[in-house]
């Protein structure tokens, strides 16, 4: 449940001959608050790698991006509300705030979810809004989704 970690793994795992071809695409940026940073706006592929090879990246990507069963995102949101305070809800509020957290759930890896929502319980007293879980959420899967979209424009 490191998203970090598994793009580390992602990316030790590429073939060879595609690994050797991918390039990060960074832009320089000073923070105000940490000063000079590299931020990751991309992945290009400088060269060519066969096409087997290709579609094996591709398969591996997807693997890792992966989304959580049905039964993982409820279990996950269960736990948040339970470890967080929020305010008191009609039962058809709470069902409906559920399902819009599920269906913005499913649509990204399931170790990127489970970061995202148990780190928010441990870091934050309370319930998150949709925008908060989003945030996370897209900044868990960035590189993974940047990689994937690399992989799938080249060779076209």
């Amino acid at each position: 449940n490191d998203p970090e970690a598994v793009d580390r793994a992602l990316l030790a795992s590429l073939p060879p001959s595609v690994a050797s071809i991918l390039r990060p695409i960074e832009i320089e940026t000073i923070d105000p608050r940490y000063g000079f940073d590299l931020v990751l706006t991309g992945y290009w592929l400088d060269g060519d790698a066969p096409a087997q090879d290709l579609m094996t990246a591709r398969q591996i990507v997807g693997f890792c991006m992966a989304p959580p069963t049905e039964t993982t995102i409820k279990g996950e949101l269960a736990r948040l509300r339970v470890s967080t305070k929020s305010r008191a809800e009609l039962d058809d509020d709470l069902a409906m705030g559920f399902q819009v957290l599920a269906e913005e759930c499913a649509e990204y890896p399931a170790d990127v979810v489970v970061w995202a929502l148990r780190g928010w319980a441990g870091r934050e007293v309370f319930y998150p809004s949709l925008a908060e879980v989003r945030d996370l959420l897209q900044r868990g899967a960035k590189k993974r989704r940047l990689l994937e979209a690399a992989l799938a424009e080249f060779g076209l």
